[in-house]
């Protein structure tokens, strides 16, 4: 798309290098989102999904993993 061309003509790489990279964020992201659900379901603490913050974080997490998904044409 467009941003993906600025930002290409911004750093002077190729468009495929840049998918690369920003695919490889992506994929990043979503570990970092199952590796700290991990660590929160394993967690001896309470996690309160009452509290705004924490109900945000869950549903920041969901959608983030399932734009990846999605962008990684698993779904």
């Amino acid at each position: 798309g467009p941003h993906l061309s600025f930002l290409v003509d911004t750093f002077g790489v190729s468009l495929n290098t840049f998918r690369h990279i920003h695919r490889s964020a992506g994929l990043m992201a979503l570990g970092l989102v199952l590796f700290h659900a991990i660590v929160i379901i394993n967690s001896p603490t309470p996690f309160a999904l009452f509290h705004v913050k924490n109900l945000s974080a869950v549903v920041v997490s969901i959608q983030s993993a399932l734009a990846s998904l999605k962008s990684a044409d698993v779904l």
